[in-house]
């Protein structure tokens, strides 16, 4: 178990939970964006896929020191995560699969990891649509901030699975009545467009490839350290 802060400690990580929101509060926003006091709001809105995730990320760091966040506010980054995502994309064979269940949804039989990583052998695939993710999703900003890219898809997937591992836990009605299956759906359509445009050595769908290619990586370890697979398709991501 993590071992909650005490004293001057908890009270510090306290005051940058509670200015972490406040910021999002002030900008009446479901999300964050890089931006300082009194800067006038930059080109497509005042809130971008990135900077929630950092905050995300710092949300659930609090929330595992005993520093919880409303869960409206998990429910608000879920939501501006999900109005990122492409509307539509090419069909794709499903690239990752549930830990404990095959493509037909059911549990295998003995082996308790089979189809974890990747369809049982001769098990037919299940069809997902490559739909990728965006900084901020706009047909007026330039296409490689504006439309799907590599880091950020694998940056809207992690939003979500940080989100979804927390309310999972909580008996929270706004989650409940949230149409599961299309969330699921959101991250099995961004991995399948992470599967289909993979690169090890680049961010797909940037101007120049090698532009935030280490952030691509970096979120694509945020993301799938959650999701729990060795395998997007058949790339080993981890290696």
């Amino acid at each position: 178990k993590v071992r909650f802060p005490a004293g001057d400690w908890r009270d510090w990580a306290q005051k940058l939970h509670d200015n972490l929101l406040a910021k999002r509060t002030k900008a009446k926003t479901l999300g964050w964006r890089y931006m300082t006091e009194g800067m006038s709001i930059p080109p497509g809105a005042n809130e971008d896929l990135s900077s929630t995730q950092l905050a995300a990320l710092a949300l659930l760091a609090a929330e595992r020191c005993g520093i919880k966040t409303d869960s409206k506010v998990w429910n608000d980054i879920v939501t501006f995560s999900l109005k990122q995502q492409a509307d539509d994309g090419p069909e794709w064979d499903r690239s990752v699969y549930d830990r404990k269940k095959g493509p037909d949804g059911a549990k295998p039989a003995g082996d308790s990891d089979k189809g974890r990583y990747a369809p049982p052998p001769g098990g037919k695939p299940v069809k997902d649509k490559c739909r990728g993710f965006a900084y901020i999703k706009s047909d007026t900003l330039a296409a490689d901030e504006g439309q799907p890219t590599g880091g950020m898809t694998a940056c809207g997937v992690c939003n979500i699975m940080t989100a979804r591992y927390i309310l999972s836990k909580r008996d929270d009605k706004l989650w409940a009545n949230r149409d599961q299956k299309l969330v699921q759906q959101s991250i099995y359509d961004g991995c399948a467009w992470l599967d289909a445009n993979w690169l090890t050595y680049g961010n797909p769908g940037k101007t120049s490839e090698n532009v935030y290619h280490i952030y691509h990586m970096y979120c694509c370890e945020r993301a799938f350290d959650l999701i729990g697979n060795n395998l997007i398709g058949k790339h080993y991501w981890y290696n």
